[in-house]
């Protein structure tokens, strides 16, 4: 396997392979599945799910809004930030993103509470209102992947059944939560929730933007130039 010329496409691009050949084969069963209750569908999904997500926000998005990090894919070519750029402006409604999939729920600014236990049931009632579902499509494009991206990186994930209610076996939605910060503390939540077909779907559409954009045009024209 060769060194990606670009992490944030290469690997986008290297994990929706994965994805696409070895998800049936995780469907289908592993040797020692009974070990984990089942076969690894979500878990195998959530670990394909997080560099695609986590990558080009932290390595194109990240620094084109002036927010520090370690790693700045832009200077491969001057307007490689463009299309980013163009929808990630804080105004352009999540729904309109050219990647967007399935049936999305999100509220925001909800009381803090520890993720690691099962989520407040006044919490998975209002993922599953209508009123939830408007939020999430009108919430700006970069605020709902910032999101996603927190909720992958610090583990904000929970399995919920096919009702939106908590599950303790296989998931069929999956709820994100990530942390509002104010001086450095937590002060409330953001949480949405989605079918995992749907996130899937989603995943696949994301991936496939990042890798026909004008990202991947312009680092096409310089692939030489390592990140």
């Amino acid at each position: 396997m060769g060194r990606p010329a670009h992490y944030s496409r290469d690997l986008t691009a290297r994990c929706l392979s994965l994805l696409s050949h070895l998800l049936p084969v995780v469907e289908k069963g592993l040797p020692d599945d009974d070990k984990f209750g089942g076969a690894l569908t979500t878990t195998f999904v959530l670990a394909m799910a997080t560099p695609v997500i986590a990558l080009p926000i932290e390595r194109i998005y990240k620094p084109s809004a002036g927010i520090n990090g370690l790693g700045d894919d832009r200077f491969l070519n001057d307007n490689l930030s463009d299309d980013i750029g163009k929808l990630f402006n804080g105004k352009t409604k999540f729904s309109d993103a050219p990647f967007f999939k399935g049936d999305w729920r999100f509220v925001r600014n909800v009381a803090p509470f520890n993720i690691a236990s099962d989520w407040p049931a006044d919490l998975l009632k209002s993922l599953g209102s209508a009123p939830s579902a408007k939020v999430a499509n009108d919430v700006p494009i970069s605020g709902m992947m910032i999101h996603l991206r927190n909720s992958l990186a610090h583990g904000g994930v929970t399995y919920l059944d096919d009702e939106g209610g908590q599950s303790n076996g296989k998931a069929s939605m999956l709820g994100f939560v990530s942390a509002k910060m104010k001086d450095h503390k937590i002060i409330g939540l953001h949480a949405s929730r989605i079918s995992e077909n749907d996130f899937i779907a989603f995943i696949v559409s994301w991936s496939e933007w990042i890798a026909q954009s004008g990202l991947a045009k312009a680092l096409n024209e310089h692939r030489d130039l390592a990140a």
